[in-house]
């Protein structure tokens, strides 16, 4: 294929040329894009800040604010193209873009995983904690990750070709083989939806034995019961802090998996058939970019679910707010 813009677009739905409704697809596109790289960015800077986080668990969350701020190339690209009514860039860029979010998404999936995990460790073997995911090994588990899907981003552009979809507005590979779709459904959404499930189900039913023996050791004798109130004291914080930290890797995995289901669907019904399926565009466009928008929400669901990231979040913000006009720092104020 040449390089020539016109020749990498393609179309396996009928586009709407309307242009309010190309319009519409362009704001949401832009505005995704603005959100993830401010999002993202913020996140990494405040993660750092949280010092109830552990060495470990930031790397892990510093990881998938990475790979969700890479997304903001696809945007990017996406969103030139949408603007301009089709592809204008040179073949390797669309190839680029497709790479990258090959690699980006399917870091976000398998950081879902190990983050799930980090935090059964931590709630299972809580005094074993820091000897089981060292700092070392925690780096070592996100330096394979990164590197393996890249390896197969690079395997799947060499073995298809890449054409941008105006109905997806996005570069994607065009008419895959079935066995690769297959092993990508599988690798990247039912293994790794199996592995967190589970580990969430074992959490739950750790936290409900926990709450348990918490509540029978409140019902102890009297002569004890000032000496397990103090206990209790010294102990909540940290308990409340192991929490929150499972609820918000929970979350984001729940998150995650509603936002892209219609993606893996997609993919599932077009593995599924000899032909293909040609989707309307709405579905080609939703089922893209209501995924990609899950890469700004990590940022809203660590404020909602943590204090202290909240805290520090607001204290960014602050900052941030001293470098804008004055009439609009009222704002920022309160």
């Amino acid at each position: 294929m040449t390089s020539n813009g016109s020749e990498v677009t393609d179309s396996v739905c009928e586009v709407w040329e309307n242009v309010p409704h190309r319009v519409l697809r362009a704001t949401y596109i832009g505005v995704d894009l603005v959100l993830t790289m401010f999002g993202n960015v913020l996140t990494i800077v405040v993660t750092r800040k949280v010092e109830e986080f552990s060495d470990s668990t930031k790397m892990m969350f510093t990881s998938l604010a990475l790979a969700d701020l890479g997304v903001a190339f696809v945007a990017a690209t996406s969103f030139a193209a949408e603007i301009s009514g089709g592809w204008i860039f040179p073949m390797w860029i669309c190839e680029a873009s497709f790479i990258s979010f090959y690699i980006f998404t399917a870091v976000s999936v398998f950081m879902l995983v190990i983050m799930t995990f980090d935090r059964l460790v931590a709630v299972v073997r809580p005094l074993r904690y820091s000897l089981i995911l060292t700092k070392g090994r925690s780096l070592v588990a996100i330096a394979f990750v990164w590197l393996a899907c890249t390896v197969g981003a690079i395997f799947t552009t060499i073995t298809n070709q890449i054409i941008y979809n105006k109905c997806s507005a996005l570069c994607s590979t065009k008419d895959r083989n079935i066995l690769q779709s297959v092993v990508a459904i599988v690798t990247y959404y039912f293994i790794p939806l199996t592995l967190i499930v589970l580990m969430n189900v074992k959490l739950l039913s750790v936290a409900h034995q926990h709450a348990r023996r918490f509540r029978n050791q409140v019902v102890a004798t009297p002569a004890v019961s000032i000496n397990l109130e103090r206990a209790h004291v010294q102990h909540h914080p940290r308990s409340t802090l192991r929490g929150k930290a499972v609820g918000v890797v929970t979350l984001v995995t729940f998150a995650f998996i509603v936002s892209w289901s219609l993606f893996y669907v997609k993919l599932i019904l077009n593995a599924a058939s000899d032909e293909g399926v040609n989707f309307p565009e709405g579905i080609e466009f939703a089922s893209i970019w209501l995924g990609l928008t899950n890469s700004w929400w990590n940022v809203i669901m660590y404020s909602v679910m943590n204090r202290s990231f909240r805290q520090h979040l607001k204290s960014v913000l602050r900052r941030l707010c001293s470098w804008l006009p004055e009439r609009f720092r009222d704002i920022c104020r309160r």
